[in-house]
């Protein structure tokens, strides 16, 4: 094997000129194994000494991924029993840190005089980098879908890559990418062409480096919504490329229109702010509030009397239905003779007929104490049919008259039942 020792010299000559660790092996006829070597370089790219790190096969095994075994040992056979033209298989291995690192390792299959299987002889180069960038990449593929512009940008030598423009935007900012590109002038350039005016200064401070790093540490994403000079909603979402905790070195800045969603949730803040509003202003005047579904016949609290909180507080805040709710509060709370008239005029049926034309109705009733009390019920948004009711009880003074049902909106009910109308 006296080949093998000059080839082990000409390694060291080559391995100070190519950034690459190296390995030999030693192999019997067969093809098997005989020795195996690994260099210095190869102990210090995976942070192990010598002991930790002998020149055996198993310690190598150990250390690939569990998920990558397999695929080098097959690729390792074929090449050493000259099955494969040259060994090249790429794994992940564990690192004295506790961290994987992808590695391409190749070899050169060696053969004495005779054409029988000698020795192997292969380099073995860190890849992280690679993988990271191709796993990027695969990410900016499945955005493009999503996004009308992706442009992938270094923070480290701060350039922007166009990596997908819509038509209308490669139009409008197209000539701010032509050869090498300055992030940050094309970014300016971008905001001044495509943001509306009142948004340009919020989103120039955005894009900048400083800030993006800044919203990226120890997160993957953040977004921008703005208007752009159409006045029509979007988003910019900045998306690290790596792992959340890592300082991010390179991002995907996406850009994509969502006029119509935005606008719809903005709607949804409006038309939500406005219930609350609603019951805000019915618990000035009850002291037990709450909110229905009418389509789910969900209940949520919103204040509950200290009767009320001491009877049935725990189980109104459990999730109950409001139609058993209200059975429970007329069974323990109405005096016997209005029982079933409460019963009707709080059943969903009456409350779909009383509020299809109208905002609110009352209803009035004596309690188990004997005290006169009301109900009111309040339709939450514009609907033909409330999808939405607040409801609110009260005690309240004076003599009542027991049935009265009274509506805003041109109707009275009376005592016995008729429905009068105006006019």
């Amino acid at each position: 094997m006296n080949g093998l020792t000059e080839r082990e010299r000409a390694v060291d000559i080559v391995k100070d000129v190519i950034p690459a660790a190296f390995w030999f092996e030693e192999l019997y006829e067969n093809g098997r194994i005989r020795s195996i070597h690994y260099s210095d370089e190869m102990r210090q790219m995976l942070g192990y000494t010598r002991e930790e790190f002998p020149d055996t096969l198993d310690a190598l095994v150990k250390a690939i991924h569990p998920d990558d075994r397999r695929v080098m040992l097959d690729a390792a056979i074929a090449a050493g029993t000259g099955k494969a033209p040259a060994y090249n298989v790429e794994y992940r291995v564990l690192r004295a840190d506790g961290m994987y690192m992808w590695a391409n390792a190749t070899g050169t299959l060696i053969r004495d005089e005779r054409g029988v299987p000698e020795g192997m002889y292969g380099a073995f180069i860190d890849i992280s980098d690679r993988k990271v960038k191709q796993r990027d990449m695969e990410i900016i593929d499945v955005l493009t879908s999503e996004y009308t512009g992706v442009y992938f940008v270094d923070l480290k030598s701060g350039e922007a890559t166009p990596y997908s423009m819509a038509a209308p935007i490669e139009s409008a900012v197209g000539s701010a990418f032509v050869g090498p590109v300055k992030y940050t002038d094309a970014y300016a350039y971008c905001v001044e062409n495509l943001v509306c005016e009142e948004d340009r200064a919020r989103m120039a401070e955005a894009g900048t480096i400083g800030n993006i790093m800044k919203e990226l540490r120890g997160r993957k994403t953040f977004s921008v919504t703005y208007r752009d000079i159409y006045d029509k909603f979007c988003e910019m979402k900045c998306i690290k490329m790596g792992k959340a905790e890592d300082v991010p070195e390179a991002v995907a800045l996406c850009f994509s229109e969502k006029d119509a969603q935005l606008r719809a949730n903005e709607e949804a803040s409006r038309r939500l702010q406005r219930n609350l509003d609603i019951i805000g202003i019915l618990a000035s005047e009850y002291t037990s509030v709450y909110y229905i579904d009418m389509d789910t016949d969900e209940l949520d609290t919103y204040t509950m009397n200290e009767t009320t909180e001491t009877q049935f507080g725990s189980i109104f805040r459990a999730g109950i239905r409001y139609s058993n709710a209200f059975r429970m509060y007329v069974d323990r709370f109405v005096s016997p003779a209005d029982k079933e008239k409460m019963l009707h005029a709080g059943s969903r049926y009456n409350i779909l007929d009383e509020l299809a034309d109208k905002k609110t109705f009352i209803t009035g009733y004596v309690n188990a104490d004997g005290r006169h009390c009301e109900m009111k019920f309040v339709k939450v948004g514009n609907d033909e049919f409330p999808r939405a009711v607040a409801l609110g009880f009260s005690e309240r003074g004076g003599a009542a008259a027991r049935g009265r049902v009274t509506s805003e909106g041109g109707r009275v009910k009376g005592a016995e039942g008729r429905v009068k109308r105006d006019g």
